[in-house]
């Protein structure tokens, strides 16, 4: 069968923020990118790379000028993203290159699905099933650091209450630090026993067998600090902390051994062999589709099964993204996914229906290809080709 990319469109979208008073995720602040890959039989396909990078010149040209070229006129079947990546390996931009080959990845995979007239999980693991579902912990206690931390317990009762499976939160945040990456680059400092006070209200107030997760960010700037909020956490049975200290491989070989908290990792590795050498200093593992192709996931899956690590896919992007995570999380086999609580209106208008969620868990549709259906109107609005 011989049906060839024949165009590529890349999108920004971005809703105007209307809610200023919690913080809220990158891509709601800045927006984010989308792509749709056009074949010869008419067949879309749609994409959602990483959306910590938008300097849309940069991504216009290396997209055209780099990654097109290496898929124009090719069969759909005989392209390999994850082979066509190693060709950039040297390149000043590989990790952004890296990352839109992600997005670009999950279109072709998208109409090979298509094609073959089934759903993206039953295409990829050739078992047709009709009732595929995942547990949902809710994501979000984003809260700024002058304001009063009974808003993140509240809103773990509210997803207790309607069946979520558990519930991730944060450190607060200062008003200055919005941007993610200026985060990363500076970690504000972290009040650990206030922080530990938070958690112990947390535990007490939720049902035992309620999951807590906390994501520091890369927040704790010293091992003392990270062994006494590990020691804690573990008390108050916290299923993990995620991303504790800088993405250093050398702090997390230091930590890991001691940590009595399970440690999770991943949303920011873009290579099979940077999970693989990241494997004996993480617990758990949290890739995520529109960092790293869906190709390498799949090489990775026996991999981690050897391992024995556990797999919670990081899903805090859009909804187009937030699609594959849910095909992959099925394929993976995977009993609990993130999802993103925080303020972000595209989650619920920019697909012509909402994500189909009972009793705290994601349903995922059987439509072919990943499920995307466009409220066009609102895409239309809010979207501009770039």
């Amino acid at each position: 069968m011989d049906i060839q990319v024949k165009e590529i469109e890349i999108y920004h979208y971005k809703f105007p923020i209307k809610n200023k008073k919690f913080p809220c995720a990158n891509h709601v602040l800045n927006g984010t990118i989308y792509f749709k890959v056009f074949t010869t039989n008419e067949i879309i396909g749609y994409g959602e790379p990483s959306s910590y990078f938008l300097d849309y010149k940069i991504i216009s040209k290396l997209v055209y000028k780099y990654l097109y070229p290496n898929l124009k006129n090719k069969n759909i079947f005989e392209i390999n993203l994850s082979q066509i990546k190693k060709k950039f390996l040297n390149k000043k931009n590989y990790f952004i290159i890296s990352n839109l080959i992600a997005g670009l990845d999950q279109a072709i995979w998208d109409i090979k699905s298509k094609i073959s007239k089934k759903n993206l999980s039953n295409y990829i693991s050739n078992y047709n099933k009709i009732d595929r579902k995942i547990g949902l912990y809710a994501s979000g206690g984003m809260i700024f650091n002058n304001q009063n931390t009974n808003v993140i317990l509240k809103e773990a009762l509210k997803f207790q209450s309607i069946g979520f499976k558990g519930y991730k939160f944060r450190p607060p945040i200062p008003r200055n630090k919005l941007s993610h990456s200026d985060r990363m680059k500076n970690p504000p400092p972290i009040d650990i026993k206030k922080l530990v006070k938070l958690c112990e209200k947390l535990r007490i107030n939720l049902k035992e067998d309620f999951k807590l997760m906390l994501d520091l960010g890369c927040r704790i700037n010293n091992f003392k600090d990270f062994y006494f909020l590990s020691d804690c956490l573990h008390e108050l049975k916290f299923l993990f902390v995620e991303e504790p200290l800088k993405r250093n491989i050398n702090n997390y070989k230091i930590i890991h051994n001691k940590s009595k908290t399970k440690i999770s990792f991943g949303e920011s590795i873009a290579d099979k062999k940077d999970f693989i050498k990241w494997s004996n200093y993480v617990d758990i593992f949290q890739p995520d589709t529109n960092m790293i192709t869906i190709t390498e996931l799949l090489e990775l899956k026996k991999v981690f099964k050897k391992l024995k690590k556990t797999v919670v896919f990081h899903n805090w992007a859009n909804p187009i993204n937030m699609l594959f995570n849910f095909h992959l999380s099925s394929v993976f086999n995977s009993k609990l996914i993130e999802y993103n609580v925080t303020y972000n209106p595209a989650i619920n208008l920019f697909f012509k229906e909402k994500f189909n969620i009972k009793n705290g868990f994601i349903l995922i549709n059987n439509k072919e290809g990943s499920g995307v259906n466009f409220n066009q109107n609102f895409v239309n609005k809010y979207s501009k080709k770039i």
